[in-house]
């Protein structure tokens, strides 16, 4: 094969330098893009943007600075305040990543690195933060509490779950995620105690599956049945199984309601008003970071993080007795609640009918004694 000459390399060489001193002629410059931090809104705006206030922000950041990684964008630090920042504000608005970035001043690519980031540094705080009662002392305060609701003893925490609206994750088990309601999201299970926060949260499990399912499947089943929460129990509602530390009300068809029975009826009151709690508790979730609410339009990973980083943000605005942001417009709590069908068998239902039945006898007593005191 002949070398080619050097006359035809030359001209070769001159039309590669042509191309590329086009290509970089044409191609868009890149704009820096100005920081906005903490101090860059008042009071009013800060809160309405981000869903807290100034000095919950400040005592947010010192508590995941330990747990914050560096981040840089075209050799520029990126502060853990920015960090924060990004996350706040993509949980409160729910809208695209670019959007927040606007706002902000940083690109796309790097909210959609900093999210994970900074919700694994949040979750470094969630056993501190999320947690069942374990001491004696907490056990007895949380039953009281729940007491005042219905006057049902022993009760510790009610249990639910929320579908959390996503996008669809594809590949060939995408459809496990489609929930009865025909969108893809996920199945979160929560305990809720009586002042609304939530003391157990599980993320991991797609649309599809069932409440039942999820909570026999978590760790906190395991700890009840170890007796690590001694006599106290659970409630729920009938899309649970009843076990030896959970109650749910009877069906709406049972031939326990038709039978028209006072303590049945003061029983099925009670079990509801207890479990009220958990259902308010996702409400007031929702409703200050309304992301949850409107979907979550990241990597399926990204969001079971993102749900479990609102829960943590969500107990510790409670502790500070933070006040409630106002609803977003067009904001609707319950628009992606869903029912989770009929009850499950379990192997334990007989012994968990059983725990029903202490109770039903608790609350016939109760209706026998103020009976016979009638005049």
């Amino acid at each position: 094969m002949a070398r080619p000459s050097r006359t035809n390399v030359l001209i070769g060489i001159d039309r590669a330098q042509r191309i590329y001193d086009e290509d970089h002629n044409n191609r868009r410059p890149y704009i820096m893009l100005e920081r906005r931090k903490m101090h860059s809104w008042d009071d009013f705006d800060f809160f309405s943007r981000f869903r807290m206030t100034k000095a919950r922000f400040v005592h947010v950041l010192h508590l995941i600075v330990p747990y914050m990684p560096e981040v840089h964008q075209r050799q520029r630090y990126i502060s853990h305040e920015v960090q924060l920042l990004c996350t706040l504000r993509f949980l409160a608005a729910g809208s695209m990543q670019s959007i927040v970035g606007d706002i902000i001043g940083v690109s796309q690519p790097t909210i959609s690195n900093l999210l994970p980031k900074v919700c694994k540094a949040v979750l470094g705080l969630l056993p501190d933060i999320v947690r069942m009662p374990r001491t004696q002392e907490e056990l007895r305060t949380a039953a009281a509490l729940f007491y005042m609701f219905g006057n049902l003893p022993r009760v510790i925490g009610a249990i639910d779950c929320t579908h959390i609206k996503i996008q669809s994750p594809g590949g060939p088990n995408a459809e496990i995620f489609r929930n009865r309601k025909g969108y893809f999201s996920l199945n979160v299970q929560t305990v809720a105690a009586a002042n609304l926060k939530i003391m157990n949260i599980v993320t991991r499990w797609q649309g599809s599956a069932h409440d039942s399912t999820i909570f026999r499947s978590s760790a906190l089943w395991q700890q009840f049945e170890a007796g690590e929460f001694r006599h106290y129990i659970l409630v729920g509602d009938p899309g649970y199984a009843n076990s030896p530390f959970l109650a749910t009300p009877f069906a709406e068809n049972s031939s326990e309601l038709r039978a028209g029975l006072q303590h049945v009826q003061e029983y099925q009151r009670a079990i509801i008003a207890t479990r009220n709690c958990v259902e308010r508790s996702y409400g007031v979730l929702k409703r200050r970071f309304p992301a949850l609410a409107y979907g979550l339009r990241v990597k399926t990973s990204t969001a079971q993080m993102l749900v479990a980083t609102a829960a943590v943000l969500h107990n510790i605005c409670f502790d500070e007795n933070e006040q409630l942001p106002n609803t977003p417009p067009g904001f609707t709590s319950n628009e992606i609640e869903i029912n989770s069908g009929a009850t499950e068998d379990t192997p334990n239902s007989n012994y968990g009918r059983n725990v029903r039945n202490e109770l039903l006898d608790m609350f016939r007593r109760q209706v026998n004694t103020h009976t016979n005191h009638l005049p």
